[in-house]
C-alpha cells in the first residue's frame, strides 16, 4: 500500500444541528446499503447527453474569468476534455462576462440531485498550476445559512502531490484537511477519486485509486446536492496559470446510492446557463507543455529582454505559417510548471538554417520553484545534424528524466552562430507520442 502522509489545514468547530458524530466500530462496512439497483452511470459514449448534464456558464471569485461552455467538448471513444485556458491563451472563447478568454474553465453539473451514496470519476487531472481540478457535490440556501459540499480538490498549494478534501454544512462549520500522497495527479494516467457519503451513521471517506485518505464523521452534510466536475483558476493557492491551454480529461462518473441513509430531498432541475452542447466530437488533443509552441497565439508567452532583438515573423514557418527568429547571441525562455522527479519528458522541434554559418540550441534547466538551477540539457542544431537540408525546417528531439526535486523547466531558444536561427512547431510532454502535425 502506498505511504499516505496526512497534514490537517482546519476544522470547523461546531457540529451541523441534524447530524451527529458517528461512532465508528469494528462492524461498519462502506459497502453496506448500497443500492445497486439505482446506479448512475455515464461513459459519455455518446457525448454529453443533455438529460444527465448541464454544462457550467458561471463565475465564483475575482482573479478568473468563470467555467465557460465552449471549453467542453467530447471524442468518438466517449472522453470529455474539459478545455483550460491560461494567462498566454489569445484564442477566440471569450469568458463568462468578460472580453477575455484567459483564466476560464469547465465544469459539468448533473440536473439531478444525488443524496447519500459512493460517488466515483475516473479521469487524467489538468497537468498544469494555476487551476484546481476539482470533484464535488453542492447545495446552498441563503435562508436558512446552508452551504452542503462535499469537495476532492488537486493541485493545491503548488503541489500535484497535494489534495483537499472537504466536506461543508454552513459556509463556516467544515472538516478541511490536506493530504500529501505518493501519487503525482498530473502523471498523464488515469486515477479513480471517490468519496462515500453516509448519513447512518454520519462519516465521509474519501479515497485516491481505493487507497483510503481520509474518515470524517463531523460536519457531515445531509441535503442532497447536484455533483460537479470540472477545474476553475482560484485565488493563488493553485499557482500561476503561466501557460497557454491544456486539457483534463474524464472517462466516466459513478453514483450509487446509499440505502437506509436518511437526507433531505432538494430541487435538481438546471440553472438556466445559456445552452451550448458540443455537436460534435474533436480528436483527442494531446498536452503540449510548451506555450505558443507554433509562434501564432500571444507573444507574451516568450520572454526576452527589452534590447533583444527576437521576432516573430511571417511566412518564415511551416507552410508558410509564422516563425519565431533568433539572431546570434540573442534567447528567449518560458517556463513549464507542474513537474516533477518521477516524470520522463520529451521535447520535438523544428528548425530552419538559411546559412550554412547559422547555429543554434535548445537549453532546458530543471528547477525547483525557486530560481535555483539543478540541471540543465541541451539541444544543437548546425549544418553537421544528419537530418540538416539548407533553407527546410527539420527536427530533432531529446528526452530527458527529470532530476530530483523538479518542480518546473525553464525551456531557452537561443542563436548561436552566423546569423540566427529559425524555430516552428515545439512539443514537450510526459509522452512519448509524437504530435499530429
Amino acid at each position: 500500500m502506498k505511504k499516505i502522509v496526512f497534514v490537517m489545514i482546519l476544522v470547523g468547530s461546531i457540529f451541523f444541528a441534524s447530524c451527529t458524530k458517528g461512532e465508528e466500530t469494528d462492524e461498519f462496512n462502506p459497502d453496506d446499503n448500497l443500492d445497486l439497483d439505482n446506479i448512475f452511470f455515464d461513459n459519455f459514449e455518446n457525448g454529453i447527453d443533455i438529460n444527465n448534464w448541464e454544462i457550467a456558464n458561471t463565475k465564483w471569485g475575482t482573479t478568473n474569468n468563470g467555467v465557460i461552455a465552449q471549453n467542453v467538448h467530447y471524442t468518438d471513444d466517449g472522453v470529455v476534455v474539459l478545455q483550460a485556458n491560461g494567462d498566454y491563451y489569445a484564442g477566440p472563447h471569450k469568458g463568462y462576462n468578460s472580453n477575455s478568454g484567459t483564466r476560464t474553465g469547465a465544469a459539468l453539473i448533473s440536473n439531478e440531485a444525488f443524496g447519500p451514496g459512493r460517488f466515483e470519476v475516473r479521469m487524467k487531472a489538468l497537468p498544469r498550476f494555476g487551476a484546481t481540478s476539482a470533484f464535488w457535490t453542492f447545495y446552498y440556501n441563503h435562508e436558512l445559512s446552508l452551504n452542503q459540499e462535499i469537495d476532492i480538490e488537486l493541485n493545491v498549494n503548488n503541489s500535484f502531490r497535494s489534495i483537499w478534501t472537504t466536506n461543508w454544512v454552513t459556509l463556516t462549520d467544515t472538516d478541511h484537511r490536506q493530504h500529501v500522497t505518493d501519487i503525482v495527479h498530473n502523471d498523464g494516467e488515469w486515477h479513480t477519486y471517490k468519496f462515500e457519503w453516509h448519513t447512518n451513521p454520519a462519516r465521509i471517506d474519501y479515497y485516491v485509486d481505493d487507497i483510503l485518505l481520509h474518515t470524517s464523521d463531523y460536519n457531515i452534510p445531509n441535503y442532497a446536492g447536484r455533483l460537479w466536475i470540472g477545474h476553475w483558476f482560484p485565488d493563488g493557492w493553485a499557482g500561476t496559470p503561466d501557460f497557454e491551454t491544456d486539457y483534463m480529461f474524464v472517462d466516466w462518473i459513478r453514483y450509487t446510492p446509499y440505502l437506509d441513509n436518511p437526507y433531505i430531498e432538494t430541487a435538481g432541475g438546471r440553472s438556466n446557463f445559456p445552452s451550448h452542447y458540443p455537436t460534435a466530437p474533436i480528436e483527442m488533443p494531446l498536452n503540449n507543455l510548451i506555450s505558443n509552441p507554433g509562434f501564432e497565439g500571444s507573444p507574451d508567452a516568450w520572454r526576452k529582454t527589452a534590447t533583444s532583438l527576437v521576432e516573430i515573423v511571417s511566412n518564415q514557418g511551416i507552410n508558410n505559417s509564422k516563425a519565431l527568429f533568433v539572431p546570434k547571441d540573442d534567447i528567449v525562455y518560458q517556463f513549464v510548471t507542474g513537474m516533477d522527479e518521477t516524470f520522463e519528458v520529451t521535447l520535438w522541434v523544428k528548425v530552419k538554417l538559411e546559412h550554412l554559418d547559422d547555429a543554434g540550441m535548445v537549453l532546458i534547466e530543471a528547477r525547483p520553484l525557486e530560481t535555483t538551477r539543478i540541471e540543465s540539457y541541451s539541444l544543437t542544431f548546425d549544418k553537421n545534424d544528419p537530418n540538416f537540408v539548407l533553407g527546410e525546417y527539420y527536427m530533432k528531439e531529446m528526452t530527458i528524466d527529470l532530476p530530483v526535486g523538479t518542480r518546473r523547466l525553464e525551456v531557452s531558444l537561443i542563436g548561436t552562430a552566423g546569423n540566427g536561427i529559425y524555430f516552428d512547431d515545439l512539443y514537450l510532454n510526459l509522452s512519448h507520442r509524437m504530435p499530429n502535425n
